[in-house]
């Protein structure tokens, strides 16, 4: 039987790899994925993703989930977002509406 997975679960399957340290051919065997599916996936993300410009709050106030002040960072920095008491790590290519995504289930 086949697995739908939606945007997101690919998106987070093809950060997984990307940190793994694996090959995409070993990780998909790891994990039971198809490759054919998982660099046509790969791919159509890529093709998504647009120009985003990194941020780093450097003072914040955060009233109604509003951020006062933000600081640019370099381009090549990892995203890094911190939520109550948990932090996440993400690569600087993680796409915009991946990130918007998040951020509303996070917020919700």
């Amino acid at each position: 039987m086949k697995t739908f997975r939606d945007q997101l679960q690919w998106q987070a399957l093809i950060l997984a790899q990307q940190q793994s340290g694996l090959n995409i051919s070993t990780y998909c065997s790891k994990y039971k994925l198809s490759t054919s599916s998982f660099y046509a996936h790969k791919k159509r993300l890529a093709s998504t993703e647009s120009a985003f410009v990194c941020a780093n709050i450097s003072q914040h106030k955060v009233t109604e989930h509003k951020v006062t002040q933000l600081e640019l960072m370099q381009p090549q920095t990892a995203i890094a977002l911190e939520f109550a008491h948990a932090k996440l790590h993400l690569p600087h290519s993680t796409s915009p509406s991946f990130l918007a995504q998040l951020l509303r289930e996070l917020t919700s």
